[in-house]
């Protein structure tokens, strides 16, 4: 994550960020990784993986979670 936009939500009181706010700001460093990328496919394959909601998200990981040993 991008320092600046980190110390924005965290200089202040790191628990009056919400996990949306987190989550919006983790959206926006994939997109620009994404967007970063050269090659078209790799672009298009980055920016479809991060499409998924965040509701999504955490039921893939609590799936993830509970298949773990």
């Amino acid at each position: 994550m991008r320092l600046p936009t980190l110390a924005l939500c965290a200089l202040p009181l790191l628990t009056a960020c919400s996990t949306d706010q987190f989550w919006n700001i983790g959206q926006a460093w994939q997109r620009d990784h994404c967007m970063k990328l050269q090659d078209q496919m790799d672009r298009s394959r980055c920016l479809a993986d991060m499409t998924r909601s965040r509701e999504d998200y955490e039921r893939q990981a609590e799936g993830l979670r509970r298949a773990k040993p």
